[in-house]
């Protein structure tokens, strides 16, 4: 019995997570309300409280479930490739699904970046440095192997795909405009091109055939 309501207590956390993360996502921390994420979840608003007992507490939940999610998943996207290439298009792909499967996400980790920077670095400092650093480490093994290009710099780059993964899916619909659109692109455009983009960017040989392509 005890373990049927901690697992619903956890499914109810998570439904709180999500429904903060759209409604951060949508309208800014000071724009969303503890009333209408309550709404989407179909509880009442005493209900949410007894989760989170405060806006700004579940403001930071929803951020260290957004990190906590790349913690976990760096290390097998990491490990269970075979190459180089094969570690980057898996990673790529990772990054841009996960963020187009709920464009919320990108848009609340672009907003809660530019408004509170400090907390945000503490947080990644936290939780993805080991991952960061074991990156780094790949392309300089890369570089010292001869496959990647000897002028990337490794802290550079990331930085400069993981804000055009963000960007990209945060301001897709803007950026549609554009050229005339009504939608953004496609998840797999967008993978496709970042992959290309990426590749070119970072490998010496960036068409070396590898089992993803």
């Amino acid at each position: 019995m005890e373990n049927k309501q901690t697992a619903r207590q956890g499914d109810m956390r998570k439904a709180i997570l999500d429904a903060a993360m759209r409604q951060f996502g949508a309208q800014g921390y000071e724009g969303a309300s503890l009333q209408a994420i309550a709404d989407e979840v179909g509880i009442a608003k005493p209900s949410l409280l007894y989760h989170f007992d405060s806006k700004n507490r579940l403001r930071k939940a929803v951020l260290e479930s957004l990190l906590d999610h790349w913690k976990n998943e760096l290390p097998g996207l990491l490990s269970n490739a075979d190459s180089e290439h094969d570690r980057f298009t898996s990673t790529i792909t990772a990054l841009v699904s996960y963020f187009m499967e709920d464009e919320s996400r990108a848009r609340f980790a672009l907003r809660e970046a530019l408004d509170r920077p400090a907390e945000i670095r503490g947080l990644i400092k936290k939780h993805l440095t080991p991952w960061i650093a074991l990156v780094t480490d790949y392309i300089r093994l890369g570089q010292r192997l001869g496959v990647v290009k000897q002028n990337v710099n490794p802290e550079g780059y990331i930085i400069q795909v993981m804000t055009m993964a963000i960007g990209t899916v945060a301001l897709g619909h803007v950026s549609a405009a554009l050229f005339g659109r009504d939608r953004a692109l496609s998840k797999e455009d967008i993978i496709g091109e970042m992959v290309r983009v990426g590749r070119e960017a970072l490998f010496v040989n960036p068409m070396a055939p590898n089992k993803d392509r």
